[in-house]
């Protein structure tokens, strides 16, 4: 008997890179973590000042401690171009 057993693992490839984020639906992503609300309100106003009219999402996980729920994680990809995730502590 081998203690250690196996875990499965999946090839997953990466999304295609965007070609930039000027006027890119961009989402904001807040774990829910202390000052994480604080970085993601200054990256929102650094990205409205450097990038050409940027639409910016909000978006919140429920609980900072578990992964976002599969609901939300859709509907930040029908939605948007890029996604930006906060873990503020």
């Amino acid at each position: 008997m081998d203690p250690r057993g196996e875990t499965p693992t999946a090839n997953v490839s990466m999304a295609p890179r965007v070609s930039g984020l000027d006027g890119a639906n961009i989402a904001l992503v807040d774990n829910t973590k202390i000052n994480a609300g604080n970085l993601l309100n200054k990256l929102s106003y650094l990205l409205e000042a450097e990038l050409a009219a940027p639409h910016i999402v909000r978006y919140s996980k429920t609980d900072a401690t578990r992964p976002a729920p599969p609901s939300l994680v859709r509907q930040i990809t029908r939605e948007c171009d890029v996604a930006i995730l906060a873990i503020g502590d």
